[in-house]
């Protein structure tokens, strides 16, 4: 079976060593080729990893995910149809992670190899054919003073009694609040909590007019200040919370 990555235009792009994807955990500190990164994906999906240290900064921990070969796969136990489907299967998988890591921005190729990895799973699960292979890189970003909150689903709503109850029609359409085309709910920033998923949405900070004034009458360009391009959040996403989290790796454990 082919397989095939949707929704995204971009499949690969040239010029990135495989290599890079063994690094280990990056340090903390942004350098400025991912500051360009950040700006170039738009959107960063992600774990709160040190949410509140000061004021709306905050900790993005972005896992990779890929596969190898599972070396205690044996297609030779049984030369079957099904086994020589599954062989096909694993180098068309592993070829494609290749393409797709040779992709220029880390975090494009999180994503499709996410997809990717996903979508290798699923088929054949029963051979067992990839061993998962888990990276992580830390980026420390900024949320704008009025940066908008949102949560995919809303919290379980009970009555006096503590019985489970239903939203009302009226009560969903206030809790999406006036802007429709934003995803999910209303939320606040005091609801984020380390450990959730989230997705990000970046874009370049504002710049004060005088500022840039001033840094054109210049004419000392070692005395201009260097143009800060560090991404702003103004929006976060909570795509599922730390108990939920919790509550599907013990049902996992059991």
């Amino acid at each position: 079976m082919r397989l095939v990555l949707h929704g995204f235009g971009l499949v690969v792009a040239l010029g990135l060593a495989l290599p890079a994807l063994a690094a280990d955990k990056q340090p903390a500190g942004n350098t400025a080729q991912d500051n360009t990164q950040l700006l170039q994906a738009g959107q960063v999906t992600g774990k709160l990893a040190n949410l509140g240290s000061s004021g709306k900064a905050l900790t993005l921990q972005v896992e990779t995910q890929s596969l190898q070969a599972n070396p205690g796969y044996n297609a030779g136990k049984g030369n079957t149809a099904a086994a020589q489907s599954a062989l096909k299967h694993q180098a068309e998988a592993l070829k494609l992670q290749e393409q797709i890591m040779r992709s220029h921005n880390p975090l494009q190729r999180a994503a499709l190899l996410q997809r990717a990895t996903a979508q290798a799973l699923q088929v054949h699960p029963q051979h067992n054919l990839f061993k998962v292979v888990t990276t992580t890189k830390d980026y420390d970003l900024q949320a704008a003073d009025d940066v908008k909150v949102r949560v995919m689903n809303l919290p379980d709503l009970f009555d006096e009694k503590g019985n489970p109850k239903k939203y009302t029609a009226d009560e969903i359409k206030d809790l999406k609040g006036t802007d429709t085309k934003l995803p999910g709910y209303t939320s606040d920033f005091s609801n984020l909590k380390n450990g959730q998923q989230v997705t990000v949405y970046l874009s370049k900070p504002k710049t004060d007019a005088k500022d840039n004034k001033d840094d054109a009458d210049n004419k000392d360009k070692k005395n201009a200040k260097p143009a800060d391009k560090t991404p702003v959040i103004t929006m976060i996403v909570m795509l599922k919370d730390v108990a939920a989290q919790d509550d599907g790796n013990a049902k996992k454990k059991k």
